[in-house]
């Protein structure tokens, strides 16, 4: 109702986001600061109770993203110290998104990664595939995720990060 209270309300929900991410992080490593389903409490954030152990590549593609341009705004605007907390958050999730999502026996990226144990390491042993087998093979909302990355991840080699697009060079939508 008040326009010159909107910045000043927008920060503050920014903040509020950013610590909510970090806790939920901090008490389930295992997803590496991706988020499942969940549900928002005074608690935080928890998982559904059918996403307990898998996370969605696809709608956490548009969250790097959001990640990534919120954070180069707040840069922008003058506000350092909440830019750095969501450029850290985005870089995080560059760091955790291939051991999570790239499945290296066949070099797609997973639309859903199970995982083994949400309360472990970042670490490829700890994530498999769902039992759904879906992959990220479209040219819609999954380019998100590959090319977020594609470009920030931390791959092996450059040879694995160029087979991700094999599938989605071939791929007849």
């Amino acid at each position: 109702g008040n326009p010159s209270l909107a910045k000043e309300k927008a920060l503050q929900l920014l903040e509020r986001k950013m610590s909510s991410y970090e806790k939920f992080t901090k008490e389930y490593p295992g997803f590496g600061g991706f988020l499942p389903w969940f549900q928002v409490s005074n608690a935080g954030l928890r998982p559904t109770s059918d996403w307990q152990d898998r996370v969605p590549s696809l709608d956490n593609g548009q969250f790097a993203w959001s990640l990534f341009l919120s954070a180069d705004i707040l840069d922008k605007m003058g506000y350092p110290v909440l830019a750095k907390r969501y450029a850290e958050y985005w870089q995080m999730l560059a760091k955790n998104s291939v051991p999570m999502f790239h499945d290296a026996r066949n070099g797609r990226v997973r639309g859903l990664a199970k995982i083994i144990d949400v309360h472990g390491e970042v670490k490829r042993k700890n994530y498999t595939n769902a039992p759904s087998q879906y992959y990220l093979t479209d040219p819609y909302e999954g380019e998100l995720m590959v090319v977020f990355m594609s470009l920030f991840g931390k791959w092996n080699s450059p040879e694995d990060r160029e087979w991700i697009w094999k599938d989605k060079k071939m791929s007849k939508a």
